[in-house]
């Protein structure tokens, strides 16, 4: 019998799914883990929502554009992060929020790829 080798190695990003037996507690959210940091960020659409919950944390912006031109807003908000430990009080000192914010920075441009690909490869 040949074994097959795994590598043990996580990506940089992850969707984080909330099945389980206790069912889907994410309820179609979408999650996303940054291993390197151990950040858990969420990914906000605005496109259809009527309204939802303030979050005061550490947060980024952008617009998306699709190929049928409909702008769509998200915003990545940081519900937890490596960074976030170091500092019991809900205010990141500058330095931090930088690091955080930088991030979310890149988990949009990764998201945006996702985004993409999934437009152009699956989407008529």
């Amino acid at each position: 019998m040949n074994a097959i080798g795994i590598e043990y190695t996580l990506p940089e990003w992850v969707f984080l799914d909330g099945k389980s037996h206790q069912g889907d507690t994410l309820k179609n959210r979408t999650v996303i883990l940054h291993t390197r940091s151990a950040t858990v960020i969420e990914v906000i659409c605005h496109h259809g929502i009527i309204a939802h919950s303030e979050f005061t944390g550490v947060q980024h912006e952008y617009i998306h554009t699709y190929k049928n031109g409909i702008e769509v807003k998200y915003t990545f908000v940081a519900h937890y992060s490596a960074y976030t430990i170091l500092e019991s009080s809900n205010e990141l000192p500058i330095e931090l929020e930088k690091e955080v914010k930088k991030i979310l920075l890149h988990c949009s441009i990764w998201y945006r790829s996702y985004i993409n690909h999934i437009e152009y490869n699956t989407l008529p």
